[in-house]
């Protein structure tokens, strides 16, 4: 069986995830989608789902680990998420 604490380390992962590609989203480089994002829009959410990730890191951790798993979990996103999309797009597609 999955404990709290798992189930909160998995909810604040899974939050912080999607809070991370919103904050993506709002880079003016970003290659996920071909439209232009509204980027006020993906920062607020982006923002607001991370201090959310936080805070459940928070119920399971003290407040440096929490903020240092936060911050690594960051920096794992923002740096294979661009290299799979790039690779993702480089594919050569079946014809």
């Amino acid at each position: 069986m999955i404990g709290t604490s798992m189930m909160m380390t998995l909810l604040a992962v899974l939050i912080g995830l999607a809070g991370a590609i919103f904050l993506y989203l709002a880079a003016p480089a970003q290659q996920l989608w071909k439209c232009p994002v509204p980027k006020r829009i993906c920062i607020l959410a982006g923002s607001g789902l991370l201090c959310l990730s936080f805070l459940f890191h928070l119920m399971v951790y003290g407040t440096g680990t929490a903020f240092f798993v936060l911050l690594t979990l960051l920096m794992s996103v923002w740096s294979l998420l661009p290299i799979g999309v790039a690779l993702l797009k480089q594919r050569p597609k079946a014809q």
